[in-house]
């Protein structure tokens, strides 16, 4: 680690009396009209360093530290041990550090120093990359040696005994908030000495919808393949049935499992709507909390293991700050009792929106494409999907949760999803009986056009049922045997009647015969007699004829 001094020499330069000067190095490094713009240009170069700062009465007034932890850069602020005029909280603000998470903002301050000119707004002396020795390199400290912890603990101290003084005007409700006060200060404790949850700083950054099309796009494909599905379900029940009108219909098998697939899906689509986290009740700000922390899991298991943009990262941290902003603003407006169980829940999602950030690996050179930002692979999706835009928003029920305002929120919104439901059960860690659930309260759902495709689909097996009646009233099958039954009997009669006439009929019939017979019999008598009639005439004339001879 560098070491630096910043001194007021207005005896030498009335112009420019703020020297930034290695102690043991005899040319100074660089100077400057002000104190803000000697140090804020130095926090530029990203070195390692402890710089000594004076006021403008050539005192020391505090220490700076620049420090770097893998991927971020701290900057810490001491001023309680040193005689000069200054305050935690005033050089915080004039070097624009945050005081609780002691980061900057870069892009305003490379807004504030890369218009300063050489030669004109500063004086550069010695070339800052070459100007420190190896061998006047000091070891680098804890974090914790940096930071003004006393100054902290004081702060909440002094608002402590604040409310002890009020307390004898309004013990009861004093003492509510004198308990949760001495809660925070051992939570800030804590956190001072480990610095591992630290809130993210703000980075106003606008991004382009073409990160997020591939979301949208993958939905409406995936409605559109549904209903042409439904649609030729429909046009080939249309088409069997025009084929045969009295023809049972049976649905296969098959049939039930699409149609049940279509209601299930139908059921589980709808419309969503935008809503801020900061609007959402206590039941649902869980939900929210504990459905983001399942989803910061599955991107982690998921994330593509690759370089991304500064700006795609800085996406990433703006999204993770408002969203501990917007949850810690819900946590205080909870009941004092559910504020202890409450923030054991947010130490997890803080825990693991850190380790998200840690996870990510930044390469500056990289310009701000899709093709450099973080993705992860969604399975359900069957694609990419940005870490930006996931970490952006967590769906509560059929709410798109944002941590912004509608109009500050740049990402695009699906036309529909499904249906996100939570059941969350916290118990407290030191007694297992308290515990606090939470569940999705029932609301309506938006009625979707899968299930009119179904309504569609069942009408026509209501008027092929009808015409399964009406073809089953003539009962073919009992008319034969009713039938039967009936001409057995008189068929049975007929026969035997027909039988005895038959007997009765026979000698008259023989008679008949006899009669024609007797009848041809004579007539063959009196010819034959006529015969011999003849004859014996002609016998006799010739007998005559001889006796007259």
């Amino acid at each position: 680690m560098k070491r630096l001094n910043c001194t007021y020499e207005i005896s030498k330069d009335k112009n420019y009396p703020w020297l930034l000067k290695h102690p043991k190095i005899k040319a100074g490094l660089a100077k400057f009209r002000t104190r803000q713009e000697a140090l804020e240009w130095y926090m530029l170069l990203d070195f390692e360093t402890a710089i000594w700062f004076q006021d403008d009465n050539r005192i020391f007034a505090g220490q700076l530290t620049i420090d770097n932890d893998e991927q971020n850069w701290y900057y810490y602020i001491k001023t309680k041990g040193f005689d000069g005029d200054a305050t935690y909280e005033g050089i915080c603000r004039e070097l624009s550090i945050n005081q609780h998470t002691f980061e900057i903002n870069k892009k305003e301050l490379e807004k504030r120093v890369k218009p300063l000119k050489e030669g004109e707004d500063f004086i550069l002396i010695s070339d800052p990359y070459t100007y420190f020795p190896a061998e006047l390199e000091i070891s680098k400290r804890k974090p914790k040696d940096y930071v003004d912890v006393e100054i902290i603990k004081d702060e909440f101290q002094n608002r402590i005994q604040s409310l002890e003084a009020k307390l004898n005007e309004n013990a009861a409700n004093a003492e509510k908030e004198l308990e949760k006060l001495q809660d925070e200060l051992a939570t800030r404790e804590a956190e001072n000495e480990e610095l591992k949850k630290i809130q993210e700083e703000l980075i106003y950054k606008t991004t382009t919808i073409e990160n997020v099309q591939v979301i949208n796009r993958t939905l409406q494909e995936e409605l559109a393949k549904t209903e042409a599905e439904n649609e030729e379900l429909r046009r080939k029940r249309e088409k069997e049935d025009k084929e045969s009108s009295t023809k049972i219909k049976v649905r296969t098998s098959q049939e039930e499992a699409e149609v049940k697939q279509i209601k299930e899906y139908g059921n589980t689509i709808d419309t969503l709507q935008y809503t801020e986290l900061i609007y959402l009740n206590e039941s649902d700000t869980v939900g929210a909390m504990a459905l983001y922390i399942e989803k910061i899991k599955k991107i982690l298991d998921n994330i593509e293991d690759k370089a991304i943009s500064q700006d795609d990262y800085d996406r990433i941290k703006y999204n993770l700050w408002t969203l501990q902003s917007a949850v810690s603003k819900n946590i205080e407006k909870m009941p004092s009792d559910r504020i202890e169980i409450v923030s054991k829940l947010n130490d997890q999602l803080i825990y693991f929106c850190k380790k998200l950030i840690d996870s990510l690996t930044i390469d500056s050179e990289l310009e701000d494409t899709p093709a450099n930002q973080a993705y992860y692979y969604e399975a359900k999706l069957e694609s990419k999907v940005p870490v930006s835009f996931e970490t952006s928003y967590v769906l509560v029920d059929l709410y798109h949760v944002g941590f912004v305002p509608k109009d500050e929120y740049y990402y695009a919104i699906p036309n529909v999803t499904t249906r996100s439901t939570y059941s969350v059960t916290l118990v407290h860690s030191s007694d297992s009986t308290r515990t606090v659930k939470y569940e999705s309260p029932y609301r309506e759902t938006v009625r979707s056009y899968q299930e009119e495709v179904i309504e569609e689909i069942e009408v026509p097996e209501k008027v092929v049922e009808e015409e399964v009646v009406i073809t089953k009233l003539p009962t073919v099958e009992e008319q034969p045997v009713v039938y039967e039954e009936i001409v057995e009997e008189p068929k049975v009669e007929v026969i035997d009647y027909t039988e005895e006439k038959q007997e009765e009929k026979v000698p008259a019939n023989r008679s008949r015969w006899l009669y024609i017979a007797a009848i041809i019999a004579l007539v063959i008598w009196i010819i034959i007699l006529l015969i011999i009639a003849i004859l014996a005439g002609v016998d006799l004339g010739t007998g005559a004829g001889l006796l007259n001879l």
